[in-house]
Protein backbone atom coordinates (compact mmCIF):
# COMPACT_ATOMS: atom_id res chain seq x y z
CA UNK A 1 0.00 0.00 0.00
CA UNK A 2 2.85 2.57 0.39
CA UNK A 3 4.59 1.51 -2.53
CA UNK A 4 0.89 2.15 -4.24
CA UNK A 5 0.73 5.47 -2.33
CA UNK A 6 4.65 6.34 -3.29
CA UNK A 7 4.04 5.77 -6.92
CA UNK A 8 1.34 7.85 -7.25
CA UNK A 9 2.81 10.30 -5.43
CA UNK A 10 5.99 10.81 -7.75
CA UNK A 11 3.38 10.40 -10.78
CA UNK A 12 1.31 13.31 -9.79
CA UNK A 13 4.35 15.27 -8.54
CA UNK A 14 6.49 14.74 -11.48
CA UNK A 15 4.82 16.77 -14.24
CA UNK A 16 4.36 19.55 -11.39
CA UNK A 17 8.48 19.44 -10.99
CA UNK A 18 9.18 19.47 -14.78
CA UNK A 19 6.67 22.47 -15.22
CA UNK A 20 8.57 24.33 -11.85
CA UNK A 21 11.75 23.26 -13.60
CA UNK A 22 11.23 23.98 -17.24
CA UNK A 23 9.89 27.69 -15.75
CA UNK A 24 12.54 28.43 -13.90
CA UNK A 25 14.70 27.32 -16.66
CA UNK A 26 13.28 29.74 -18.93
CA UNK A 27 13.55 32.41 -16.46
CA UNK A 28 17.21 31.75 -16.49
CA UNK A 29 17.76 31.87 -20.03
CA UNK A 30 15.84 35.21 -20.27
CA UNK A 31 17.71 36.73 -17.13
CA UNK A 32 20.92 35.43 -18.87
CA UNK A 33 20.34 37.17 -21.91
CA UNK A 34 18.62 40.64 -20.70
CA UNK A 35 20.55 40.80 -17.44
CA UNK A 36 23.42 38.19 -17.36
CA UNK A 37 26.94 39.41 -15.56
CA UNK A 38 27.78 41.41 -18.64
CA UNK A 39 24.63 43.80 -18.03
CA UNK A 40 24.95 43.97 -14.34
CA UNK A 41 28.76 44.71 -14.63
CA UNK A 42 27.69 47.52 -17.51
CA UNK A 43 25.25 48.89 -15.06
CA UNK A 44 27.10 49.34 -12.49
CA UNK A 45 30.21 50.80 -14.19
CA UNK A 46 27.48 53.41 -15.89
CA UNK A 47 27.25 54.87 -12.20
CA UNK A 48 31.16 54.95 -12.43
CA UNK A 49 31.80 57.79 -14.78
CA UNK A 50 29.12 60.89 -13.47
CA UNK A 51 30.66 60.11 -9.80
CA UNK A 52 34.46 59.99 -11.44
CA UNK A 53 33.26 63.47 -13.20
CA UNK A 54 32.03 64.75 -10.12
CA UNK A 55 34.96 64.30 -8.17
CA UNK A 56 37.44 66.21 -11.00
CA UNK A 57 34.20 69.17 -11.07
CA UNK A 58 34.51 69.34 -7.53
CA UNK A 59 38.69 69.79 -7.93
CA UNK A 60 40.11 66.75 -6.56
CA UNK A 61 43.12 65.53 -7.65
CA UNK A 62 43.72 63.09 -10.43
CA UNK A 63 45.45 60.93 -8.74
CA UNK A 64 42.69 60.24 -5.89
CA UNK A 65 40.05 59.99 -9.02
CA UNK A 66 42.67 56.78 -10.53
CA UNK A 67 42.22 55.35 -7.17
CA UNK A 68 38.47 55.26 -6.45
CA UNK A 69 38.23 53.97 -10.08
CA UNK A 70 40.66 51.26 -9.45
CA UNK A 71 39.10 50.73 -5.94
CA UNK A 72 35.46 50.97 -7.84
CA UNK A 73 36.99 48.60 -10.60
CA UNK A 74 37.91 45.96 -8.17
CA UNK A 75 34.86 45.82 -5.94
CA UNK A 76 33.46 45.29 -8.85
CA UNK A 77 35.18 42.60 -10.27
CA UNK A 78 35.45 40.98 -6.72
CA UNK A 79 32.10 41.61 -4.57
CA UNK A 80 29.72 41.90 -7.55
CA UNK A 81 29.26 38.56 -8.24
CA UNK A 82 26.44 37.35 -10.10
CA UNK A 83 25.51 33.82 -8.46
CA UNK A 84 24.49 35.62 -5.67
CA UNK A 85 21.69 37.98 -7.09
CA UNK A 86 21.48 35.95 -10.05
CA UNK A 87 18.41 33.77 -8.29
CA UNK A 88 16.46 36.94 -7.01
CA UNK A 89 16.02 38.14 -10.53
CA UNK A 90 14.90 34.77 -11.84
CA UNK A 91 12.42 34.57 -8.58
CA UNK A 92 10.95 37.95 -9.98
CA UNK A 93 10.72 36.61 -13.77
CA UNK A 94 9.24 33.11 -12.60
CA UNK A 95 6.72 35.41 -10.55
CA UNK A 96 5.93 37.75 -13.58
CA UNK A 97 5.70 35.38 -16.74
CA UNK A 98 4.70 31.92 -17.30
CA UNK A 99 6.85 29.49 -19.11
CA UNK A 100 5.10 29.83 -22.40
CA UNK A 101 5.67 33.78 -22.17
CA UNK A 102 9.73 33.41 -21.23
CA UNK A 103 10.28 31.03 -24.68
CA UNK A 104 8.57 33.78 -26.19
CA UNK A 105 11.02 36.14 -24.83
CA UNK A 106 13.88 33.49 -25.25
CA UNK A 107 12.88 33.31 -29.00
CA UNK A 108 12.39 37.41 -29.46
CA UNK A 109 15.95 37.97 -28.30
CA UNK A 110 17.64 35.53 -30.44
CA UNK A 111 15.89 37.49 -33.48
CA UNK A 112 18.75 40.07 -34.73
CA UNK A 113 15.58 42.79 -33.43
CA UNK A 114 15.84 41.20 -30.45
CA UNK A 115 19.65 40.93 -29.97
CA UNK A 116 19.82 44.61 -31.30
CA UNK A 117 16.63 45.53 -28.77
CA UNK A 118 18.78 44.20 -25.75
CA UNK A 119 21.55 46.10 -26.96
CA UNK A 120 20.18 49.09 -26.84
CA UNK A 121 17.59 49.20 -23.88
CA UNK A 122 20.27 50.16 -21.33
CA UNK A 123 20.97 53.14 -23.05
CA UNK A 124 17.67 54.06 -24.32
CA UNK A 125 16.55 53.52 -20.69
CA UNK A 126 18.72 55.96 -19.62
CA UNK A 127 18.17 58.50 -22.25
CA UNK A 128 14.44 57.87 -21.63
CA UNK A 129 14.87 58.25 -17.87
CA UNK A 130 16.69 62.09 -18.92
CA UNK A 131 14.06 63.09 -20.84
CA UNK A 132 11.53 62.33 -18.87
CA UNK A 133 13.59 64.40 -15.78
CA UNK A 134 13.52 67.28 -18.19
CA UNK A 135 10.41 67.18 -18.88
CA UNK A 136 9.34 66.93 -15.55
CA UNK A 137 11.46 69.99 -14.44
CA UNK A 138 10.03 71.91 -17.39
CA UNK A 139 6.56 71.43 -15.81
CA UNK A 140 7.81 72.09 -12.41
CA UNK A 141 6.02 75.60 -12.24
CA UNK A 142 2.61 74.14 -12.82
CA UNK A 143 3.53 71.35 -10.15
CA UNK A 144 4.20 74.59 -7.56
CA UNK A 145 1.31 76.78 -8.62
CA UNK A 146 -1.15 73.75 -7.65
CA UNK A 147 1.04 72.63 -4.35
CA UNK A 148 1.30 76.55 -3.13
CA UNK A 149 -2.28 76.91 -1.93
CA UNK A 150 -2.31 73.71 -0.32
CA UNK A 151 0.61 74.44 1.46
CA UNK A 152 -0.49 78.15 1.92
CA UNK A 153 -4.14 76.62 3.14
CA UNK A 154 -2.40 74.84 5.83
CA UNK A 155 0.10 77.20 6.54
CA UNK A 156 -3.02 79.26 7.32
CA UNK A 157 -4.47 76.82 9.07
CA UNK A 158 -1.98 75.89 11.99
CA UNK A 159 -1.29 80.14 12.33
CA UNK A 160 -5.22 80.14 13.00
CA UNK A 161 -5.06 77.45 15.66
CA UNK A 162 -1.18 78.75 17.33
CA UNK A 163 -3.00 82.04 17.74
CA UNK A 164 -5.61 80.71 20.18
Amino acid sequence: MKTLLLLISLVTATPLLATTFSHRTMAENVVNEISGPAVLQSSVKQALDPFLRQLSRDGMPKELIAEVQQAFLDWLEQDIIWDEISPKIVAKFTDQFTAEELSEIVKFTATSAGKKFLLTLPELTKQGNKLREEYAKLKQPQLMARIQPIIAHYEAKLEAEAAK
